[in-house]
């Protein structure tokens, strides 16, 4: 079963012979890259299932992070790796999304306004409950 781990095995090791890239990667066994590159363990026939320490390996051979190849490996989409929201237990709204996505487009300083802004309208949003609840007492 060649997988997204397969794939991206396969891609990283572009020419280089399974020797050359089992080296680059800690050395590890060439015919376990191989396996990983088909996605199933010839003895087994099973899908291959690499170890943490063999993700850690072939990591620090391409220079990605281990959780990237992690979920490669769970066939996971790798867009969930660098999208918080996406990853979060609350539940955004489209147009509160939009707004996230521009507000990290902006610089320090920008960002600064922005809270500096919600801090003042929140403010005034107390003080107006404030005085409301006054008023009824």
């Amino acid at each position: 079963m060649i997988d997204k781990l397969s794939n991206f095995v396969r891609q990283k090791r572009g020419d280089l012979s399974l020797r050359e890239f089992a080296k680059l990667c800690g050395n590890i066994s060439h015919t376990q890259i191989d396996s990983i590159e088909r996605g199933v363990d010839p003895r087994t026939n099973k899908p291959v299932r690499p170890t943490i320490e063999t993700l850690q390996k072939i990591a620090k051979g391409t220079g990605v992070k281990v959780s990237y190849l992690a979920a490669l490996a769970a066939n996971e989409d790798i867009n969930d790796l660098t999208n918080p929201i996406k990853n979060s237990p609350v539940q955004f709204t489209n147009h509160e999304k939009e707004l996230l996505k521009k507000y990290r487009q902006l610089d320090a300083d920008g960002k600064k306004e922005i809270e500096n802004m919600i801090d003042f309208k929140l403010q005034l949003q107390n003080e107006k409950s404030k005085d409301t609840q006054h008023k009824v007492g």
